[in-house]
């Protein structure tokens, strides 16, 4: 079972599916073809992103076609949502911050 941050789980995404659907879904099913329509894809995303709590593109149903690839893919947006942003290579070598580049 994927789990992550925020209640987001592969079991989550299924149950959200199944009642988007009316039906039960495998995780590895398509669901265009297991009967998310255009309307019941965007009531899916809005619900998506309820579940996440992040940013979510309206057609993540029609980009991610697999309740387990939504679930994957909202697993990744959680770690990068979370992550430590990177210091710029400049700060992180030392150098100060004002100190101007050469432009070759």
């Amino acid at each position: 079972v994927l789990t992550g941050e925020e209640g987001v789980s592969l079991d989550a995404v299924l149950d959200l599916v199944h009642r988007t659907a009316g039906g039960l879904v495998d995780a590895d099913a398509p669901l265009m073809e297991a009967g998310v329509d255009s309307l019941a894809a965007t009531e899916l995303s809005s619900r998506l992103r309820s579940l996440a709590g992040v940013p979510l593109s309206p057609t993540i149903v029609f980009e991610q076609p697999t309740p387990r690839a939504v679930a994957l893919h909202l697993l990744e947006q959680l770690v990068g949502a979370h992550a430590a942003p990177v210091a710029p290579a400049a700060a992180r070598d030392g150098a100060d911050a004002h100190t101007p580049l050469a432009m070759v």
